[in-house]
């Protein structure tokens, strides 16, 4: 259990190194006050995942679904009570906060406070899977920053839907964290490696495409923030427009 917990402390350094990141952004103590509160209504979301996934589970088990095919009931499991449960829930209370708050908000703001979120859903969820799961795979979920990255994705796609009033990217928003997310823990259940051995590049290409956004979005961040673009209110460049 002693290695387990070193494991899951060295798991958290890559989305701590994020946070820290985000936090050094902007130096007022608001901004730090609000990083922090943010952060915790990622923890607070890991309980309405909870809420969703027994209501779901309920009424798959009460319509007979969960007896179909172990692909089937592992697609529902993983793309529904997972995928779309966490991004559901993880997307309203980063949405509730900016909506709050949204005549400060700028497109960096939107990355920054979502992918938070998905840092305090991420702490909770990788306690829980330090009971359930190997060493291996806790390090892997950390080093990789799975939930971060999907909030960065997240806010990334909002923002961009408000900055160049294309309401469709709100919808990207949403269909490519849970597209990622879904893909990557369906093709590890041990039935759908069994039903397609191939199906196990899966997990690599959800990583990679996951990656490839990391990158994408730290140089969009770092080259707005230099040049002073995408850091003022959106609600004003809206009004503008």
């Amino acid at each position: 259990m002693l290695i387990r917990f070193g494991a899951l402390l060295i798991s958290f350094i890559p989305t701590l190194c994020i946070y820290f990141w985000f936090k050094s952004f902007k130096t007022d103590q608001k901004y730090k006050d609000d990083c922090r509160k943010v952060l915790l209504k990622g923890v607070l979301s890991s309980l309405a995942v909870v809420g969703f996934s027994l209501v779901a589970s309920l009424l798959w088990a009460l319509t007979g679904l969960g007896k179909t095919h172990p692909v089937i009931n592992d697609a529902f499991k993983d793309f529904i009570l997972a995928a779309a449960s966490e991004e559901t829930c993880k997307g309203y209370f980063a949405a509730k906060y900016i909506k709050e708050n949204k005549n400060t908000i700028s497109w960096i703001d939107m990355i920054v406070f979502t992918s938070i979120v998905g840092m305090g859903f991420c702490f909770i969820e990788s306690f829980v899977y330090m009971f359930q799961t190997n060493i291996g795979q806790i390090l892997v979920r950390g080093v990789t920053a799975m939930h971060p990255v999907l909030g960065m994705i997240m806010g990334y796609y909002n923002g961009k839907a408000i900055a160049k009033n294309k309401k469709g990217y709100h919808v990207l928003a949403f269909l490519i964290p849970w597209l990622i997310h879904g893909i990557y823990d369906w093709c590890l259940s041990d039935s759908v490696v069994q039903w397609c051995e191939y199906l196990i590049v899966g997990p690599f290409v959800a990583l990679l495409v996951n990656l490839i956004y990391l990158i994408v979005i730290i140089v969009f961040i770092v080259k707005s923030r230099k040049n002073n673009v995408n850091v003022q209110p959106l609600q004003q460049n809206a009004a503008g427009e």
